[in-house]
């Protein structure tokens, strides 16, 4: 996803990872993966089906397991909180779409302002611009300034940010799991249709491909793609990853004359790693990172008892804060060593941290150990239902439930009733504890309550 504003639940059709939502969408049955299964052994569709899920868990991982997602996703627990803390400060009456200009409450403002600077955060260079007009040439640095590298082939260019990073990790992370060569990878890229415009390839989404290739046709290294995949890996180590990525192709171009033979790319990666700037940058980052998250958490438990969004933020901020300790900063939640082709691996990988929602074509449900499973469900279903209920706010779209048939896990016994469709903002009235609707559950947490007022589109 280019952003995680851009997302809209009419793509349902297509499998995805909502980044706010914490949601990963298949196309697929419970059973055609079977993650409980430990067999080794899959159909070729079973293998396509579980490639798609490893690509999208691998972005869920980098959220919850790494410190920059951490430090992300606990200012976004943050910016909820400080959203729903503001109904205790004034009940004025928000008109949708919200003007930022005509709000008095500060509370408020401070919540949705946190919320944006962590949406920038997530989108910080990440530009690309496609040239229709341009002639295809070989991939080269064209711009380097203090915040990234900028790449361009004469079709495409593009700035070497976080969502380059995110995208490269999770894609070679499948493409490793196909088994597939270095080589391959290069073919595939140049004639998925996915990324040409007008019969030429490497046009179109860079963010899948363009590091990859400036690196293949440099022509130095052997093992890539698990290179760049670790490298990736250790950028989001930091707290700011285009950074890491920025010094990483600094010191490759002081030291390009030094790789002869061909050495295995993960092998460099190491020898960058060790360099003084990085080891430094690594510990500071990880213990801010760290800090960052206790110092939300104990705030959670100041007021676990006054309000549930204290408890599900809690419990979200906790289990991130245990990942990042437990693979130091995510640091080993990889290893080169790691057997990417076996499928048992990503199913223990799975089970041992555990999922947020995933939606399958046959149920929706969360993966993980029993106590992840029971312990995690409340809290991402009042991240979905409170970033569903802000949207709505945010855009003027009152009307239609999205618990109905976007993401169908209603299980209130006065589902489809008719303001489920033209107004689920007043279905309060039929749920005011908001036990059974989940979208009168949201409005609840977030203190919404009789607060909101729709525009005219």
């Amino acid at each position: 996803m280019n952003s995680i504003d851009q997302y809209q639940f009419d793509e349902i059709q297509r499998p995805f990872y909502d980044w706010e939502r914490q949601l990963i969408n298949l196309r697929c049955k419970v059973s055609d993966i079977d993650i409980a299964n430990s067999r080794n052994s899959m159909s070729e569709d079973g293998k396509k089906q579980i490639s798609i899920l490893i690509h999208e868990y691998i972005h869920f991982l980098q959220n919850f397991s790494t410190s920059w997602g951490a430090c992300v996703f606990t200012d976004f627990s943050l910016a909820l909180m400080k959203i729903a803390v503001s109904s205790a400060l004034s009940k004025e009456v928000l008109e949708s779409p919200l003007s930022m200009p005509n709000l008095k409450n500060s509370m408020l403002i401070d919540g949705l302002n946190l919320r944006k600077a962590v949406v920038d955060r997530i989108n910080k260079c990440n530009n690309s611009q496609e040239h229709e007009n341009g002639i295809l040439v070989k991939l080269s640095i064209i711009n380097s300034n203090e915040k990234c590298k900028i790449i361009t082939n004469g079709k495409i260019t593009v700035e070497l940010g976080g969502k380059v990073i995110r995208e490269h990790m999770a894609y070679l992370g499948t493409q490793l799991f196909l088994k597939k060569t270095d080589e391959e990878i290069h073919d595939y890229n140049e004639k998925n249709d996915s990324f040409t415009s007008n019969g030429i390839g490497f046009s179109k989404q860079p963010e899948y491909w363009v590091l990859y290739e400036y690196l293949y046709h440099l022509n130095l290294f052997s093992s890539l793609a698990k290179g760049v995949f670790y490298l990736t890996q250790q950028c989001l180590i930091t707290l700011n990853p285009e950074l890491a990525l920025l010094r990483f192709m600094n010191w490759l171009q002081k030291n390009k004359a030094k790789f002869r033979g061909k050495p295995d790319f993960v092998n460099v990666i190491e020898d960058w790693l060790k360099t003084g700037k990085e080891a430094l940058s690594f510990k500071g980052d990880f213990t801010k990172s760290v800090m960052h998250c206790e110092s939300v958490l104990k705030l959670t438990m100041k007021y676990i008892n006054e309000n549930h969004i204290y408890l599900f933020t809690h419990n979200i901020i906790e289990y991130s804060l245990k990942n990042i300790q437990n693979t130091h900063g995510g640091k080993f939640l990889f290893m080169p060593s790691d057997d990417f082709t076996n499928v048992n691996y990503w199913k223990n990988k799975i089970s041992h941290f555990g999922t947020g929602i995933v939606r399958y074509l046959d149920n929706t449900l969360i993966h993980g150990t029993a106590e992840h499973c029971t312990k995690m469900h409340d809290s991402f279903n009042f991240l979905v239902s409170c970033s569903l209920v802000l949207e709505k706010i945010l855009n003027n779209k009152q009307a239609i439930c999205p618990f109905l048939e976007d993401l169908p896990i209603c299980r209130a016994s006065f589902k489809e009733h008719e303001n489920c469709y033209m107004n689920p903002f007043s279905m309060i009235q039929h749920d005011s504890s908001g036990q059974e609707c989940l979208f009168v559950n949201g409005i609840i947490l977030l203190g919404m309550v009789g607060r909101v007022k729709f525009g005219i589109k």
